[in-house]
């Protein structure tokens, strides 16, 4: 058995292919725990090495993950509108992040209605701070309401004391 020999090797390989998928599926469990740690060390060691290959690729290719990302937004709205609105918070200064999971909570809270007029919420609703980052709110669930469009647009950057709509 010639084992150094590199067409003995792509043959082997090829007549053997699901043995050697079942071994190796077999290995990756049973050091699934060792792999990781592995990988993370080498994470952590070698972040700046990492940083530039991922920013190379993306200059690369940069029309593909471009396409990539909007089929991603179009099939997923409600990812884009989170995305969206926390960068746009994070431009601003403003601390924290408002996820999915809270948006669908504060939706269960305030029970489909809009936070400020109490009516139905259609489905493009308006995600609205209370104190509206310009004036120092923070982007986190506690400052995030859910409302209708004419209350978010008529409120605009007022505080809800300067506003006429429902008071805290």
């Amino acid at each position: 058995m010639p084992t150094n020999n590199p067409e003995y090797s792509r043959r082997y390989r090829l007549l053997h292919r699901d043995r050697i998928r079942v071994r190796r599926q077999a290995y990756l469990a049973e050091q699934a725990d060792r792999i990781r740690e592995r990988k993370r060390a080498y994470n952590a060691t070698h972040q700046e090495e990492i940083r530039a290959t991922s920013k190379a690729y993306l200059q690369k290719n940069a029309e593909r993950e471009r396409k990539r990302k909007h089929e991603y937004h179009k099939a997923h709205p409600e990812v884009a509108r989170r995305s969206w609105f926390n960068r746009r918070a994070k431009l601003r200064g403003a601390g924290g992040s408002f996820s999915i999971a809270d948006e669908r909570r504060v939706f269960g809270l305030q029970k489909g209605c809009c936070w400020w007029c109490g009516e139905k919420l259609a489905d493009t609703y308006h995600r609205d701070h209370r104190v509206p980052l310009s004036r120092g709110g923070r982007n986190d669930a506690s400052n995030v309401v859910l409302s209708c469009g004419p209350c978010n647009l008529s409120k605009a950057k007022r505080l809800p004391e300067e506003w006429c709509g429902r008071l805290l």
